[in-house]
């Protein structure tokens, strides 16, 4: 059985956030990066320890087509979503999120 998935607060306005900057550009494009996200946290989920160690304890996911990380963590039952970062960020800039934990 798959672990559940939770979203911080603000890697859930991260992903609304680089879905709406798509829809700007071209609607079928949101909908492309959310089925990809969609399909992404599927497989983090399905295998947490797959993807590569990441920074501060987490794992990172690439997605595909769109230049995203998917910033994880599991925690015991629960695969953490920390970040849904853009490769241009700032590594780490979701620290802060994890060490109030």
């Amino acid at each position: 059985m798959a672990p559940l998935v939770e979203f911080h607060p603000l890697a859930s306005d991260e992903a609304v956030a680089g879905q709406e900057w798509y829809f700007e550009i071209r609607p079928d494009l949101a909908e492309a990066f959310e089925v990809e996200l969609i399909r992404a946290i599927e497989r983090v989920a399905a295998s947490p320890g797959r993807w590569a160690p990441h920074l501060h304890g987490t794992r990172a996911f690439m997605l595909h087509r769109f230049p995203y990380f998917i910033v994880y963590r599991q925690m015991d039952e629960v695969v953490q979503i920390v970040a849904v970062q853009h490769a241009k960020q700032k590594p780490g800039h979701w620290v802060s999120r994890i060490e109030a934990d």
